[in-house]
């Protein structure tokens, strides 16, 4: 056995060793609570007592984190000091083949943790903790062009070359509108000057992939860039015209769905670098993306993402698995490492419910706190009110709206399971108002109501007859929606009732019942008009890409405003096309006034800083997607100050989708009176497991539903119109600075709006 041999060996022993006494003192604690007398002595305990003993365990669940956290990091580095702006080899790491990711055989050197090493331990984990560095030790790049990098940015560049030099994968998590594009466009840059010239391989969301492209040609004109997207054809031919060129592909940009279609011509490649963005897409370990993204041969990998990592042990295993796959191989492992079941013993089974939320609330902190200590050494996350400034400031609205007569007829109806009969007869009845059918001389709503209630009775000869083909074309398209979610049809009710049956034939000849029928709609009509008039620019974001039909039929058809678009189904030509015309400020040119969003498709790492104002059509249940819509405006590039506007509609399901909304956003009034409803709170807290819930609890939760539609107050507000005040428009549309003051309060006498959150500007 040779030297390097033993000390490779006697250095896992020790690793080995280290991991191995955490896990047992871990099960020690678990052993200890176990225990049959101490557990008796500590049924005896006060609350004060069992608290400490709590806080004693998750202290030493901590100190067990961070024993991981260490011996991740000393197991993998293996620093060497280099002249700054000069770029070594990345250290290669141990391969299950025994082989590089560029295919080439090395010998593995085991790593241990030396004085230089503590160096880049030390910058890592400074840099992973700082929220503000001045640090100057790299320079931008030459190669980076058209912009000057901010402190924080070079920062970041330089935790990234540092990574790369350590043979290290990491996950940039800067908050959303920091610039995470732009970081690592600098990294590329730098190791191209350095000899380092790919290729490179970006993934990403199809709805980033032009962003990418014209920021790399924007900011490094001088790096070859190449967008693989197009059909199947196009995409042959520029395989064959560059990936024959390995060391002159530079940067290829790639959506995920072609990351997977195209994926073994990709691990026919030697990457240098795999750049992932929107890493939080890998959360699912046997999603098909990950799996295939695995495959691809490549020096190193980077993570981007502005979510927040989830608290799911599950999720988080994911994602270092995909960083770390050689330290982090297993789940049940990882599972094992971080269970708190051991604190679940420390629960009053008396009924002391106030120390059991404690509890809950103990792990959950423990849990998180642990989780974060080993994700430490890889991931760097800043903030923006801790690193930029000049940030414009940012204002956050929500406006209740209260359900218009028709909707709170189908939303009634949705509650008692009588949905499909609701909207059949409205729909018919808006089908013959809307196309203006004649049906009989001197025929009345009465005669309508009457032939109504004979076909809904199942009458074979309903009257007048002249009503019978309409009625069936109306019915067979009804018919085919589908109404079994109840939660989802409640939403679609509190958007527009015409979500469940468009009744008009021709849809150029919209009317003013689009409007009236939808208290959201009522106040969008309001709102947006006094928008344009001021000169601002609106992006409309909605859940449900049939909102947004009905919403373009409004802004290009009723009211003649010239609108862009971007949803699931636009391609990348599309999109492209849509952004560049929204964000060309030329004088002269008429650039779109409104761009509708869907805000799965459109909320992600698009650059719209061309507007100034969000319309929040509707929630989603993951706030963290709402603000990402949100960034789209509010990011680095904007100028001007910036208005949020989330619409609501008052005592509906919807109050319960602001409840969920992130710890530090809630709306104090609304949560504690949301604890009257118990079915509801659960619903706040974990939409899915309601709504795989039993019967029983289903039908407590509608009736709660009912009841809620008819409290007064709820959340501090009483809503009777959706007819926004003169007080109330010229609040909504002040942007002078003292309208962004902190801790500001609204006037009492504002019934239709609240002011949610307010950004000042970071000076």
């Amino acid at each position: 056995m040779t030297v390097t041999e033993v000390l490779e060996l006697q250095e896992d022993q020790e690793e080995s060793a280290r991991i191995l006494a955490a896990i047992k003192e871990q099960q020690d604690l678990e052993s200890e609570i176990k225990d049959d007398e101490q557990q008796r002595e500590f049924t005896g305990m006060s609350s004060s007592k069992k608290l400490k003993r709590l806080q004693d365990l998750v202290k030493k669940s901590q100190v067990f984190s961070a024993i991981i956290a260490d011996t991740l990091l000393e197991s993998t580095l293996n620093k060497k000091e280099e002249p700054r702006n000069e770029i070594k080899e990345p250290v290669t790491k141990k391969a299950r083949r025994g082989r590089s990711a560029t295919g080439k055989s090395h010998q593995f050197v085991p790593l241990g943790l030396s004085s230089e090493s503590s160096l880049t331990k030390d910058k890592l984990e400074q840099a992973s903790s700082s929220q503000k560095s001045d640090a100057r030790g790299y320079s931008q790049p030459k190669m980076l062009k058209n912009c000057t990098l901010r402190d924080y940015q070079l920062s970041g560049m330089e935790w990234l070359i540092t990574l790369y030099e350590n043979g290290l994968n990491g996950i940039l998590a800067d908050e959303m509108g920091l610039g995470k594009t732009l970081q690592s466009i600098a990294m590329l840059a730098f190791l191209y000057e350095q000899g380092i010239k790919g290729p490179f391989l970006i993934s990403c969301p199809l709805s980033t992939l032009s962003n990418w492209v014209d920021e790399i040609k924007r900011f490094a004109p001088s790096m070859p860039v190449l967008a693989y997207t197009g059909d199947k054809a196009t995409r042959k031919s520029l395989r064959d015209e560059h990936f024959s060129r390995n060391e002159d592909l530079g940067i290829v940009v790639v959506s995920y769905e072609i990351s997977i279609l195209d994926s073994k011509y990709f691990n026919g490649v030697d990457w240098r670098f795999l750049i992932v963005d929107e890493g939080h897409r890998l959360k699912n370990a046997d999603c098909m993306l990950i799996r295939q993204l695995k495959r691809i041969r490549t020096s190193n990998r980077l993570l981007l993402t502005g979510t927040p990592l989830q608290n799911n042990l599950r999720e988080l295993w994911s994602l270092l698995n995909f960083i770390l796959p050689d330290v982090f191989p297993d789940v049940q492992m990882f599972e094992q490492w971080f269970d708190f079941s051991s604190l679940q013993e420390l629960k009053d089974d008396d009924g002391d419910d106030q120390f059991n939320e404690l509890v809950n609330a103990e792990i959950q902190k423990s849990l998180i706190s642990s989780l974060h200590t080993i994700l430490k050494p890889f991931l760097l996350r800043r903030l923006k009110r801790d690193v930029v400034k000049g940030l414009p400031p940012k204002r956050e609205y929500i406006i209740y709206g209260t359900l218009t007569d028709s909707q709170k007829m189908l939303y009634t109806a949705a509650l008692k399971k009588e949905l499909s009969h609701e909207i059949s007869r409205f729909g018919f009845k808006e089908y013959l108002r809307a196309n203006k059918i004649r049906f009989a001389r001197g025929g009345d709503k009465s005669t309508v109501d009457s032939f109504l209630n004979s076909v809904l009775e199942g009458e074979e000869t309903p009257t007048p007859r002249s009503l019978v083909p309409h009625w069936n074309k109306v019915k067979h398209e009804i018919d085919q929606k589908k109404t079994l979610n109840a939660i989802m049809q409640l939403r679609l009710v509190c958007d527009s009732p015409y979500l469940f049956y468009f009744p008009w034939e021709d849809e150029t000849k919209v009317d003013a019942a689009l409007v009236e029928n939808s208290c959201k709609m009522t106040i969008l009509n309001q709102l947006v008009p006094a928008l344009i008039k001021k000169g601002h620019r609106v992006l409309i974001f909605t859940q449900f890409v049939k909102m947004l039909d009905l919403i373009h039929d409004w802004c290009a058809t009723y009211m003649g405003y010239n609108v862009c678009r971007i949803d699931g189904s636009s391609s990348q030509e599309e999109r492209q096309s849509e952004i560049h015309s929204f964000n060309n400020t030329d004088e002269g040119s008429e650039s779109p006034q409104v761009f509708l969003l869907s805000t799965r498709a459109g909320g992600l790492g698009i650059n719209l800083t061309a507007a100034d104002s969000v319309v929040l059509f509707d929630s989603d249940w993951n706030p963290q997607v709402d603000l990402q819509a949100m960034d789209r405006v509010h990011r680095i590039g904007q100028t001007k100050p910036v208005v949020i506007y989330r619409l609501a509609v008052s005592n509906t399901v919807e109050e319960v989708l602001l409840a969920r909304a992130d710890s530090k956003r809630i709306l104090e009034k609304l949560v504690i009176q949301m604890g009257q409803f118990r079915a509801l709170t659960r619903l706040s807290s974990d939409q899915q497991k309601m709504s795989a819930g039993d019967k029983s609890s289903k039908q407590q939760l509608y009736e709660e539903l009912d009841t809620l539609l008819r409290v007064k107050n709820f959340g501090g507000k009483h809503v009777q119109d959706n007819e926004l005040s003169t007080e109330e428009m010229e609040e909504l549309l002040d942007r002078n600075s003292a309208a962004y003051e902190p801790g500001r309060e609204l006037s009492s006498k504002f019934s239709h709006i609240t002011l949610f959150e307010t950004v000042s500007s970071l000076e």
